[in-house]
């Protein structure tokens, strides 16, 4: 079952990377296309398509990669601390031992219990009517 939905990701992924790819590829196009005829004429405005396609398909193909990288990448942090596999925050966790068998000043009681810490709200006013 999870290699039928992992190959219907993998489809549904490239899918829309080759979206992308095309979308970039004609906006290049256009732009590349337009600003070579502007400024050279018909010559300039088909090479100026053809390179400006190029680097825009180029452009949006690195970027859905760089994307589909990246959420591999949480994949597989989100398994390995354990937010996919269910067990984030379970109970029982193994911790090692103190070794020298200090305990902070509070939980020893040797701190102050707070009543030397001036409070920050202030007295309690009446509201205006």
């Amino acid at each position: 079952m999870q290699l039928d939905e992992q190959s219907t990701k993998s489809r549904r992924m490239a899918k829309r990377r080759l979206g992308y790819e095309i979308g970039g590829g004609v906006i290049g196009a256009l732009s590349g296309g337009g600003m070579g005829a502007i400024f050279g004429g018909s010559a300039a405005g088909l090479v100026g398509a053809v390179l400006g396609g190029a680097i825009g398909a180029g452009t949006a193909w690195a970027a859905s990669n760089q994307a589909q990288e990246l959420e591999q990448h949480d994949q597989e942090l989100d398994a390995e601390i354990g937010v996919v596999g269910g067990d984030l925050g379970a109970p029982g966790l193994v911790h090692p031992p103190p070794t020298l068998g200090t305990f902070s000043k509070e939980a020893a009681g040797a701190a102050s219990g707070g009543n030397d810490a001036e409070q920050a709200e202030g007295p309690i006013t009446t509201p205006p009517i």
